[in-house]
């Protein structure tokens, strides 16, 4: 009873080292591939939130026209708008984190 090899399942450990070390060189995603997956995806990111700020402005305004209010548009501030708002006020007033 000996031992045979089937043909085509040959252990890793079985290769010569030259070829260990171009598998070990090539990789199965590229950085150009992996730089614009990430780009996608941020893409994405940014629209779907744009998207979704888009739609509940509009669910808004749509529930002060149904509750039959005037100036709907007027009355409140568009999310993009107060973002915009806060993002320029002054810090006056607040402490730094940690500090005195």
């Amino acid at each position: 009873m000996g031992i045979s090899i089937v043909p085509g399942n040959h252990d890793e450990h079985l290769r010569a080292p030259q070829q260990r070390e171009e598998d070990a060189s090539t990789r199965p995603v590229s950085d150009r591939m992996l730089a614009m997956f990430f780009i996608a995806l941020a893409t994405a990111l940014v629209l779907g939130y744009l998207l979704l700020s888009k739609l509940a402005d509009m669910s808004q305004e749509e529930d002060c026209a149904l509750a039959h209010r005037k100036d709907c548009g007027a009355s409140e501030l568009s999310s993009t708008t107060r973002l915009a708002t806060v993002a320029a006020m002054p810090l006056a007033g607040r402490q730094p984190p940690g500090g005195v």
